[in-house]
């Protein structure tokens, strides 16, 4: 199964596996944004929001790139669309095939979003 997304992509999601999101439910889909081709993840919080965090190999280098916003629930996965000008400017990157790392900020990322 490839659904369009990078292999990277696929790594940090199989990381992710591996080290476990705890007792969180995550919902993932692919996410397309051009060259960008990867995987958004969708939390439901607290405040009955969602947080979303996308990562893919970046479109200029192979870093692996990481997006994360709050939003409002939708019906749909989020979209290019969707995602604020403060995720596309507070973007992380790790190296390429630093999928270890890349999995960790991402846990990290979904424990602070539970706790807000």
């Amino acid at each position: 199964m490839e659904l369009g997304v990078n292999p990277q992509a696929w790594a940090v999601l199989q990381g992710l596996a591996y080290y476990g999101v705890g007792d969180q439910t995550v919902d993932a889909y692919a996410w397309y944004n051009g060259r960008e081709r990867g995987v958004v993840l969708v939390k439901t919080t607290r405040s009955a929001e969602i947080f979303c965090v996308a990562f893919a190999e970046c479109r200029n280098s192979d870093a692996i790139v990481i997006y994360n916003w709050e939003g409002s629930v939708k019906l749909n996965p989020p979209t290019i669309e969707d995602v604020p000008q403060e995720a596309w400017d507070n973007v992380k990157s790790f190296s390429f095939l630093r999928v270890d790392q890349a999995a960790r900020f991402i846990n990290k990322l979904l424990d602070k979003a539970d706790k807000a």
